[in-house]
């Protein structure tokens, strides 16, 4: 299952293109709206309400895209389940492994520029707080 899963997500060029597409659109948005907040003590409130934009971005971001995987893949799941090929928690456990790449590489560089870009602390230990956000 792992690696038929595998296969087609590399394989969908729609797939792919919208994944990334998402993620850029995503990145343009929320950089036209905090790119380089002053630093100042009025634009305390401006970077907070920047990295919630980032956190509640990354988090619907990967939540639809998780769930637009089980619709398109209905049907071939239905036929194998009827024939008794695999159980439920295989499915799932497989289609949930096979999205850590998407989950975990995508959001970093969307992070990476996002964090720079709005002008948030350069130390590379806030940055990584920052991605484990």
């Amino acid at each position: 299952l792992m690696k038929r899963t595998t296969m087609n997500n590399w394989r969908d060029r729609v797939y792919l293109l919208s994944r990334f597409t998402e993620v850029i659109i995503l990145m343009v948005v929320i950089l036209a709206i905090t790119f380089q907040i002053d630093n100042d003590q009025t634009s305390i409130q401006d970077r907070v309400s920047s990295v919630y934009l980032c956190l509640i971005g990354t988090v619907v971001s990967v939540a639809i895209s998780a769930s637009l995987v089980f619709p398109i893949q209905r049907t071939v799941y239905q036929r194998e389940r009827a024939s008794r090929m695999y159980r439920v928690s295989s499915y799932y456990i497989s289609q949930q492994i096979c999205e850590v790449p998407f989950q975990v590489i995508l959001p970093l560089i969307f992070t990476s520029v996002v964090y720079y870009g709005i002008g948030l602390q350069s130390t590379f230990t806030v940055f990584a707080e920052f991605c484990v956000l």
